[in-house]
């Protein structure tokens, strides 16, 4: 009887054994999904390694920024420290000035190189305060910094000082976020803070600093203010690119209403209309060329234009900074005081109708 369960248990075993084909079906299975696993994981690498090479110039504010300075040079008038020259190389410019203002004369700096490259024009950047602020006339609070107006001041007077005595200021460039900060403005303590009262002296300030400047002695050209986002577009913009939408963007949170845009600007460029229309400086209106239709360009040959709410990326593409100088007017504005053959103001308007968000 033992004998017998023996054999039994032992014909149940080999019952229970898979037969050959069984074993070849589930090899064949095992490796289709290995397989399968394989190629599923490297596509979804591809798709990380293409959307992390498209985040890339996006990263962040300062790889947003960052942009090579093709020269530098150390003038003791201008605080002796050493400082940016864009355009033509220094010592073979045919003309040599200044780039002047606040952080908006650094974002614009990349542009201004190519064309006053091509001009052979050569300006050396100087980025501490808006021109106007003087300190006696035009005065910014800042509770923070209560300092504020009277460094801009010895800013202002140094600019000033180095373009009135020195014989390479033939090129005076004013760029400044003009429209910000307006109802800062002040005179005298006491007064009040408005923006209808920030406009008036903004273009006092402006017009006495292009006196000061003395546009039959140099050139002057004043660049309007770029147009900006009422918030800060990145966060969708990276969203897009990624398609890992945390949260739904609504599609004008990347885009700029040209009628919002000429709501801001419009009294903003009257008053630096006001300020150079006595003199022989040129004003380069930067937010009409980009805006020709319902809505000002934001995207470039496929590049997003704008490291924040209100200043362009200096990472753009060589070809996207040519295309870009030459909208806004600056080849045409830099050509009619260099070498470059004389150009009418608004090429840079008359090529804008073929352009689209791209």
């Amino acid at each position: 009887m033992i004998e017998i369960a023996a054999n039994s248990r032992a014909k149940a075993r080999a019952s229970r054994k898979p037969s050959s084909d069984v074993v070849i079906a589930l090899g064949i299975f095992g490796v289709l999904f290995v397989t399968l696993v394989t190629l599923f994981s490297l596509h979804q690498l591809g798709f990380i390694h293409r959307v992390n090479a498209e985040i890339a110039p996006y990263q962040s504010n300062a790889e947003m920024f960052r942009w090579r300075c093709p020269e530098y040079r150390k003038i003791d008038q201008l605080g002796g420290g050493t400082l940016c020259v864009v355009g033509a190389p220094w010592k073979a410019a045919e003309k040599r000035g200044i780039l002047w203002g606040d952080s908006h004369a650094l974002h614009f700096a990349p542009l201004v190189d190519i064309t006053a490259r091509k001009a052979g024009i050569s300006l050396v950047v100087w980025y501490k305060c808006p021109p106007y602020i003087d300190q006696l006339n035009v005065k910014r609070w800042r509770p923070q910094q209560p300092s504020y107006s009277a460094n801009c001041a010895k800013s202002r007077a140094a600019a000033m000082n180095w373009i009135g005595k020195s014989g390479d200021a033939k090129v005076v460039v004013l760029a400044s976020a003009w429209y910000d900060g307006l109802s800062t403005l002040y005179q005298r303590e006491g007064d009040k803070l408005s923006l209808t009262n920030g406009l008036k002296l903004m273009e006092i300030g402006l017009a006495k600093a292009i006196s000061t400047i003395d546009p039959t002695k140099r050139d002057v050209l004043v660049m309007a203010q770029f147009p900006r986002f009422q918030n800060a577009p990145q966060p969708c913009n990276i969203a897009r690119i990624s398609g890992l939408m945390r949260r739904k963007c609504d599609p004008s949170a990347l885009q700029i209403s040209t009628a919002e845009t000429r709501r801001l600007m419009d009294p903003v460029n009257t008053a630096l209309e006001k300020a150079v229309a006595t003199t022989k400086a040129q004003l380069i209106q930067t937010n009409v060329s980009v805006c020709q239709s319902d809505q000002c360009l934001t995207r470039l040959n496929g590049e997003f234009l704008y490291m924040d709410a209100g200043h362009i990326r200096r990472n753009l593409t060589p070809q996207t900074r040519t295309r870009l100088a030459k909208i806004l007017g600056l080849d045409a504005a830099f050509a009619k005081i260099g070498r470059g053959a004389l150009a009418t103001p608004t090429a840079g308007l008359q090529m804008f109708g073929a352009l689209t968000q791209e």
